[in-house]
């Protein structure tokens, strides 16, 4: 049993620090961003396009590697996926054009969004049933944690010292030593290897278009994931430009505003810790809420503080705010209203599409700041929080315990008003 345990927790750290990883590959040019920006002279368009063409590869990427890892086996995709990615990373740094850059981002998230989805399925399978929620709630703080807080400290660090191009070197070269040890550590699922296709022509592991109809059908798994878009293209579009703000805006040094736009990263953790978990006790819907009006006021304060340490307080709002609707809307409502067998399928085609619209925040955000100055994009995100905030009235409650709750009442009603 201890056995047991301890292959669980191996399994699980490995996976969290390839999640972190691979979210810090994906922000560093919002760390570094005036050097880069500096380096090609690039307009805030231009480097709303180096987030969103990732945003763009990682989403398709992320349903057709999980269509594999059903077909060949998690662990097959996973360890592939890892050595992808970091050589990407690693080739970054060598970039001489603003075109070749944007190749290679757009490549970066070929490797990264085909991890997303067999990685997440691997743990899921490995881990006990009832211990599932903590392993893929444990795994998600990879992204503020390592992506954002000790990752912004890193890159600010290895930019001033090394120069900008070694942040890249450096990480890519760390996640390919992490590839090697997952090739030598981790091993299939045993649920996988009991109920892996036998054949080519197994239909068990294939998308049923039918079942596709049917979600698009259900009204609250749509507006779910309308608010979920709303709020990506939010978070992009703060998180893209935070840096360059600090820096324009705010006073901040080049180093110290990397470090201080990873603090989201010490109150995302929370967030995604704690959102989905709060919602089981008090509805989907009143924590939604609690989400996306906490990211209005945050954004505000950040905008209008006259202090660093009222920005920093923002800052720190902010991060709960912009993180729990990740593993809110992503992960726990569009598996509040399907059959354990479209689980996969409701949560694929939920990453997929709120990733794409996910791509309008840099670019849109980045436009904006060109033509009206650096808030304009945090402008972006409120009206974006607004727009959720709305669609949210009109989500009915899908927690299940107090859906069932709300049902025997009805009933109860019924049978008296009768």
């Amino acid at each position: 049993m201890t056995e047991t345990k301890k292959y669980l927790w191996t399994i699980l750290i490995i996976h969290w620090l390839v999640w972190g990883f691979i979210s810090f590959d994906r922000m560093i040019p919002v760390f570094i961003a005036p050097h880069i920006i500096s380096e090609f002279q690039l307009t805030n368009v231009q480097f709303g396009w180096l987030m969103s063409v990732l945003s763009i590869t990682f989403a398709f990427a992320g349903l057709f590697g999980g269509y594999l890892s059903d077909r060949l086996g998690r662990a097959k995709v996973v360890f592939p996926s890892i050595l992808i990615f970091s050589i990407i990373t690693t080739l970054t740094g060598l970039t001489r054009s603003f075109g070749q850059l944007l190749g290679l981002r757009a490549l970066l998230g070929v490797g990264e969004g085909a991890y997303n989805s067999s990685g997440i399925s691997h743990l899921s399978e490995v881990w006990p049933e009832k211990k599932r929620g903590f392993a893929l709630g444990f795994h998600q703080t990879g992204f503020p944690i390592i992506g954002l807080f000790l990752g912004g400290a890193f890159a600010g660090y290895v930019a001033l010292h090394w120069g900008w191009r070694y942040v890249f070197i450096v990480s890519g070269i760390a996640g390919l030593v992490l590839a090697m040890i997952y090739k030598l550590v981790v091993q299939e699922s045993t649920v996988y290897l009991q109920n892996k296709p036998k054949e080519a022509s197994d239909s068990s592991h294939k998308i049923s278009w039918g079942s596709l109809r049917n979600l698009f059908s259900n009204r609250d798994w749509t507006m779910n994931l309308v608010i979920v878009s709303l709020t990506i293209i939010a978070y992009w579009s703060i998180t893209t430009f935070l840096s360059v703000y600090l820096i324009d805006s705010k006073g901040f040094s080049m180093e110290i505003a990397s470090l201080v736009a990873g603090i989201t990263g010490i109150t995302g953790c929370l967030g995604q810790l704690f959102a989905a978990w709060w919602s089981d006790r008090i509805g989907r819907k009143k924590s939604y809420l609690i989400l996306t009006i906490g990211a209005i006021i945050s954004t505000t304060i950040l905008m209008m503080g006259n202090s660093h340490t009222t920005v920093i307080i923002g800052l720190l709002i902010l991060g709960y705010c912009i993180f729990g609707p990740f593993s809110l809307g992503v992960a726990v409502v569009p598996t509040d209203m399907v059959s354990k067998t479209l689980f996969g399928t409701s949560v694929g085609f939920t990453v997929l599409i709120s990733e794409v619209f996910g791509m309008v925040g840099p670019v849109l955000g980045g436009y904006l700041n060109d033509r009206f100055g650096h808030t304009a994009a945090l402008w972006l995100a409120i009206a974006a929080y607004a727009v959720a905030t709305i669609c949210v009235f009109f989500l009915r409650e899908t927690a299940p315990a107090l859906r069932d709750k709300f049902k025997t009442k009805e009933k109860e009603l019924s049978s008296v008003t009768g």
